[in-house]
């Protein structure tokens, strides 16, 4: 059915305002434990997951938080610098998301009453959020399953799950020197993802974090894909062209947050002129504009 609405709309009280931008290289991450997931799946005949985070879940998220600030500053060579909140919650989700290619997930608007609080501070530049629905998609028999799932935004700011099995004893977030000495992956990996998306909004160009077998490098017991996110991190991916990879400029690129406004300053655009001298001085700075916007497309 196709609804074809008539009328009139109109905005009023604009406001612009120019603040400084955060160009640090010290990204803020929340992190949100939900204690609980309480979900029925209509799509799968009424079936539902009730599933809690034990001590050991939290315990291992922690810690792989603490690697994951580390890892990143190493591997990257200095040239990101992270640090973090973790919060818990027992406000359960209770609804999820689904599309063809990632099966169910959570997006931020299924969790959006108790992010959105953190998210008005204007503080943080990513968020994680950790919960429990075991082996989901694997169990919907979809052709694709994950531990964590990035490349997501949430009102403008980078947003990853991280979803926990439903076995205390399992080793993906447990370092352990003979079975997996970088449980902090999926974190590495789902931020990156995020990184990934941003250059390629900026409009440079990198390989993508999935091509890791296309340039030769393979997932290793103990370290996974270690070698390939650190030459990622610091454009050090050998071809024929050159080295490819994430530029430098990007670690500064974090999104726009309540904080850049502090110290504002009220742009005077859409405010009515006062006088003819202010009308004609307007006038002035428009077409001063527009000629520097065709000057621009005809450089390029």
């Amino acid at each position: 059915m196709k609804i074809i609405a008539y009328g009139t709309a109109w905005f009023s009280d604009f406001v612009i305002e120019s603040g400084v931008a955060d160009e640090t290289n010290t990204w803020n991450f929340l992190c949100v434990l939900f204690d609980n997931v309480n979900v029925t799946l209509p799509e799968q005949k009424e079936q539902t997951i009730n599933l809690q985070l034990t001590q050991i879940h939290k315990e291992d998220i922690i810690n792989c938080m603490r690697r994951f600030a580390n890892s990143m500053q190493e591997m990257s060579l200095g040239k990101i610098k992270i640090n973090y909140d973790i919060v818990e919650t027992d406000t359960p989700i209770t609804s999820m998301s689904y599309d063809q290619e990632n099966g169910y997930y959570v997006s931020g608007y299924n969790v959006k009453e108790v992010i959105d609080p953190y998210i008005q501070q204007g503080k943080y530049d990513h968020i994680f959020i950790a919960f429990r629905t075991g082996n989901i998609n694997q169990e919907q028999k979809l052709e694709k399953d994950w531990i964590g799932l990035g490349y997501m935004e949430y009102r403008g700011i980078g947003f990853s799950n991280i979803r926990l099995p439903e076995n205390d004893h399992d080793y993906t977030y447990k370092y352990d020197s003979r079975i997996n000495t970088f449980p902090e992956e999926v974190f590495v990996h789902e931020f990156l993802h995020t990184l990934e998306r941003n250059a390629e909004e900026y409009g440079y160009e990198r390989p993508e974090l999935h091509n890791n077998e296309l340039y030769g490098y393979q997932n290793k017991p103990l370290i996974g894909l270690k070698n390939w996110y650190q030459d990622y991190m610091n454009k050090t991916i050998q071809t024929q062209s050159g080295n490819i990879g994430l530029p430098n400029e990007i670690y500064t690129k974090k999104p726009v947050k309540a904080s850049d406004f502090i110290f504002s300053h009220r742009l005077q655009y859409f405010n009515e002129p006062d006088n003819i001298l202010e009308e004609l001085n307007n006038m002035v700075k428009k077409v001063k504009i527009l000629f520097e916007q065709v000057g621009q497309r005809i450089s390029n």
